[in-house]
């Protein structure tokens, strides 16, 4: 294999790493964009619920663990929104 066989191979590998590495960042809290934008199709009510999603989705795919960490971080963002909505639900 020649340097030119070497250089695109080297950069099949950084392409590769890249799309990864975008594809985790695109992913990342999707449990709890899914449950803010959906509504009540996927509710469970309360607070972190994206956490919560994603908890049972590890049944289905394992791969679902690799989300909890920012869905942690997105719900805890999002924990006045939720305690709002729950304090609403609760009142009425």
């Amino acid at each position: 294999m020649g340097i030119g066989g070497l250089v695109r191979q080297a950069n099949m590998r950084n392409i590769i790493s890249v799309l990864s590495l975008l594809s985790l960042v695109f992913c990342a809290g999707c449990g709890t964009l899914l449950i803010h934008s959906r509504g009540t199709m996927f509710e469970t009510g309360g607070v972190y619920r994206g956490v919560r999603l994603d908890c049972e989705a590890i049944a289905w795919t394992p791969v679902a663990i690799l989300d909890v960490p920012f869905s942690g971080i997105a719900d805890t963002i999002l924990l006045p929104y939720d305690l709002t909505t729950v304090n609403t639900e609760k009142s009425q």
